[in-house]
């Protein structure tokens, strides 16, 4: 609790103008009017002398609201740019960078490390659902490492993701976990993959972590490209809502929390640990009294205990240049990504990169070439990164047409089907430019066929 400071004259009242310094920064002045930031709320708006006037009153720092404008009126404060933030854990709100003081996104997390605490019931939870010491005692290294070393360059190229088929095997727990440990400002949560290239993306990944639920990631696609940039860079120049470029930090490493297993993975890919979370229970009351135990630590005091374990876990064998570590789940991953039909297909998009309009029967020598079955097509296409848009019936010719993710196709009931861009131009189908080469090669197959 705070003491007051007693004022011996205005000229002796250097420690309330000292602390009224390190709390508040000067923003902007128009006319007689002066605004301040407040890095203990992180409050950067409305904020004028009157404010800091009152926290002195409510503190009794001063006795009345003249003697505490006149304090402030002769505190020199610090100018704050306020346009432009850092990430930077373990140090003050406000930091100073080349000479000038910028908002620190990062704040101290509310829970305390407590190394003498026992958090054997966190790493045996973590055995249980990971299924092996191998990969328990890996989750925990790059964890400590995070707690220890949160800056941009002590980033690890990793990225998570953890899977159950089963339900209720407290993903959602390990999420908070990380909250309360790593504190509120460590953790951005996307609601779904678009979510990861919007406008505002950027600002996911310049914390600790990103932690996502669920994920229908392509191999090829805008989403999946861009997790490759962000999990192997620690800089990027990007866009951001309601700004232009800028060069900004993306210390963040992905976790994923889904429901099934990936099956977008390249054959060659270094950053993705994968493992299944979750424990087979024989009844239902040995799961509850389970996650009962499990909680009642985990609320009563294991958090500080987890806290207490990374905060002192030896990290001093781990490179942040290795790939992660390879697990059964992964090696099975890769099998289901790496499909040949799905890699043909592929290579025949990278080779019409600015084609945007496409009709199976342009594969159908790849599928008749692997046997592929009729119900498989549509699947294998999606995989490879196409979407289909519906079928649609010009000149006799019935045809399912598939786009890239950049291009869309719209259709109203009784309104003839549009091409849309990523700009929102649209055209119509029929007129597209690449419309005519899809029906000819549907022609052309369906000729065939019939001979």
């Amino acid at each position: 609790m705070n003491e007051p400071i007693k004022i011996v004259d205005n000229n002796k009242d250097w420690e309330i103008r000292d602390w009224l310094s390190n709390r508040y920064y000067y923003i902007s002045q128009q006319g007689n009017q002066i605004h301040y930031y407040d890095s203990l709320n992180d409050q950067g708006k409305g904020i004028t002398a009157q404010h800091l006037t009152g926290c002195l009153l409510s503190k009794n720092y001063c006795l009345t609201i003249r003697e505490g404008l006149q304090l402030v009126k002769h505190t020199n404060f610090k100018p704050i740019n306020l346009n432009y933030d850092f990430y930077r854990p373990e140090q003050p709100p406000v930091i100073q960078i080349n000479g000038h003081y910028y908002r620190n996104l990062w704040r101290k997390p509310e829970i305390k490390p407590s190394p003498e605490r026992d958090f054997k019931p966190f790493y045996n939870h973590l055995i249980d659902m990971l299924g092996s010491n191998h990969k328990a005692d890996y989750l925990i290294d790059m964890l400590a490492y995070r707690y220890q070393n949160g800056y941009v360059k002590s980033k690890p190229q990793v990225a998570f993701w953890f899977y159950s088929d089963l339900q209720g095997m407290g993903k959602n727990e390990f999420q908070k976990t990380l909250i309360a440990v790593f504190g509120k400002s460590a953790v951005r949560s996307p609601k779904s993959e678009t979510d990861l290239v919007s406008m505002s993306s950027i600002d996911l990944w310049r914390r600790t972590w990103c932690v996502m639920q669920e994920g229908s990631f392509k191999v090829g696609s805008s989403h999946y490209n861009d997790i490759k940039v962000h999990t192997g860079t620690d800089n990027i120049t990007s866009d951001r809502k309601g700004e232009h470029f800028g060069e900004y930090e993306v210390p963040a490493q992905l976790i994923v929390l889904s429901n099934h297993a990936p099956n977008f993975l390249e054959s060659n890919d270094r950053r993705f640990f994968i493992s299944k979370w979750e424990k087979k229970f024989e009844t239902q009351d040995e799961k509850n009294n389970y996650f009962k135990d499990y909680l009642g630590w985990l609320y009563k005091d294991g958090y500080s205990a987890i806290a207490g374990l990374l905060v002192t876990r030896d990290i001093s064998h781990i490179k942040l240049e290795s790939p992660a570590l390879t697990t059964p789940e992964k090696e099975s991953a890769l099998v289901i990504s790496h499909d040949p039909v799905v890699e043909e297909i592929k290579i025949e998009l990278a080779e019409n990169k600015a084609k945007h309009l496409w009709v199976k029967e342009e594969f159908q020598e790849i599928f008749d070439r692997h046997s592929v079955k009729n119900n498989q097509i549509k699947y294998k296409l999606q995989l490879a990164g196409l979407r289909g848009n519906g079928t649609y019936k010009y000149k006799g010719k019935s045809a399912v047409f598939f786009t890239r993710d950049d291009y869309s196709i719209r259709h109203k009931q009784g309104k003839k089907p549009l091409v849309v861009n990523p700009k929102g131009i649209t055209k119509d189908l029929e007129d597209f430019d690449e419309y005519s080469d899809c029906i000819t090669v549907i022609n052309k197959v369906r000729s065939q066929q019939n001979h």
